[in-house]
């Protein structure tokens, strides 16, 4: 994790969580009789936790952040709704007791806490177009141009991520909608859902593109159904999400979460040390622990 306080009139200072270099990595034991889809819940879950643990460690030490930026969904259903899964059900308190905890710290700071999506398959506000082109049809004549065509299955062909590259403009965002819960009726199922009822709390997100040749970011965040409150933080989160994400022309993602990517990559010689200590505690050769993409057969 990294925090930036920009300043008017001088560079940014930046620290580093946690302090410690290279040595930030937990090691388990082997998993025997473990599906590739168990184990690949696990390690999420895994990654999940100690991100959201490390999140909350730092709002803890700095009280007076504007806005606190995660990598990735704020709302992940996999873990928090997989029963099914022995490491999703596993961890699934954890990670909601831990979020709970930084929603209330958040609240208490006044932080704003987003989490900004870089790629996804999922075609949200595709379909709310789809349902908005007949209620605008009266009021803008131009969008009796779809009727030509059969407009819904076409948009049906795009993901978000495609149909509003090519919408919107350089600075530009989408409308926000509210992808959970999707309505008010809804039964909690699981602890941090009781949460999210409890204080009337949803998951909001939009599109912003912040530059002219790379996709638009998916900003989600937990807010009121207030429509004032939502819009409140929309325009204060895009006003500080949008200089921050067009350092690179070609590439639009906030500095702050460009600098943590490049902190958590484990140097090759890092590796190397961990590869060892795992042959050594299991007695598998080096050559088997590698990387798959490594270990080509030709």
């Amino acid at each position: 994790g990294v925090v930036f306080k920009f300043y008017a009139k001088k560079p940014p200072v930046v620290k580093y969580y946690p302090q410690d270099k290279n040595e930030n990595f937990n090691m388990f034991c082997i998993f025997q009789n473990t599906t590739a889809q168990d184990l690949e819940s696990f390690t999420n879950a895994e990654r999940l936790l100690s991100e959201l643990e490390l999140v909350h460690s730092i709002l803890s030490t700095e009280p007076h952040l504007d806005m606190m930026i995660i990598d990735g969904s704020l709302y992940i259903p996999e873990i928090f709704n997989n029963n099914e899964n022995y490491y999703a059900s596993k961890y699934n308190k954890q990670i909601s007791g831990v979020l709970k905890r930084i929603l209330d710290t958040c609240r208490q700071n006044g932080t704003m806490l987003v989490g900004v999506v870089k790629d996804s398959i999922k075609s949200d506000f595709c379909a709310v177009c789809g349902k908005m082109i007949p209620a605008c049809m009266d009021s803008a004549p131009a969008f009796k141009e779809f009727l030509s065509f059969d407009y819904r299955q076409a948009i049906q062909l795009f993901k978000d991520y495609d149909l509003f590259y090519r919408f919107l403009s350089e600075g530009e965002r989408s409308f926000c909608t509210r992808t959970f819960p999707r309505d008010n009726s809804f039964v909690p199922a699981t602890d941090f859902e009781r949460y999210i009822k409890a204080n009337e709390l949803g998951l909001h997100s939009y599109l912003l593109k912040a530059v002219p040749m790379d996709t638009p970011l998916k900003v989600e965040f937990f807010s009121s159904c207030d429509d004032k409150a939502v819009a409140s933080i929309v325009e204060r989160s895009s006003a500080l999400l949008y200089p921050l994400s067009k350092i690179n022309v070609n590439y639009s993602e906030p500095s702050p979460q460009m600098e943590a990517h490049k902190r958590v990559r484990i140097p090759e010689q890092d590796f190397k040390v961990i590869v060892d200590i795992i042959r050594q505690k299991t007695g598998y050769c080096s050559t088997m622990l590698q990387k798959r993409r490594e270990r080509k057969p030709f």
